[in-house]
């Protein structure tokens, strides 16, 4: 990674109905900066995918909170952290399992550089090799480029429609 710090306010209630603030055992969680206000340096995606790497972005940073707090001995691991977010063990483990991505790949799914879903990651990061994640991370996001390139000209055609009815009409 280089040496930036990159800090991402986080919220886990995702649209949802409220909820009450939960305190974290031992204390409270670190304050959060907010992100950069420079955001002309990530993809331009679409609505969906942006939504997503931001969600993934959120994910990765509750794991590394997480991983933080078991190893300042607040929590004891991720069971008790999973009883904590109030969230199951498998998913805890989910989560877990983002922390296993290399270095670059995180950098990139944080500073929201990387438009891809959380389910892709995990399966990118069952790869233990860094190099392969790497590949497979770009191999990712050549076919999302594609699709988008696909979704933007199917999106194109029914106005080119209207437009050349328009004029046989006229």
């Amino acid at each position: 990674m280089t040496g930036a710090t990159v800090t991402w306010t986080v919220s886990f209630g995702g649209g949802r109905q409220p909820q009450r603030p939960r305190a974290a055992p031992g204390g409270g969680a670190p304050p959060v900066a907010q992100p950069p206000a420079d955001s002309a340096q990530a993809p331009r995606v679409g609505p969906r995918r942006a939504d997503a790497a931001a969600r993934l972005a959120r994910r990765l940073a509750l794991a590394h909170h997480v991983e933080d707090l078991i190893e300042r001995g607040v929590l004891r691991d991720h069971a008790d952290a999973a009883a904590v977010l109030g969230i199951s063990r498998p998913r805890m483990s989910q989560l877990a399992a983002l922390l296993a991505l290399s270095p670059a790949i995180q950098e990139r799914i944080l500073t929201g550089q990387l438009a891809c879903s959380e389910r892709e990651m995990r399966h990118v990061a069952a790869q233990p090799l860094w190099d392969e994640q790497t590949r497979m991370v770009e191999a990712l996001a050549q076919r999302t480029h594609t699709r988008r390139a696909a979704t933007v000209a199917a999106d194109d055609q029914p106005q080119e429609r209207t437009e050349r009815e328009a004029r046989f009409r006229n």
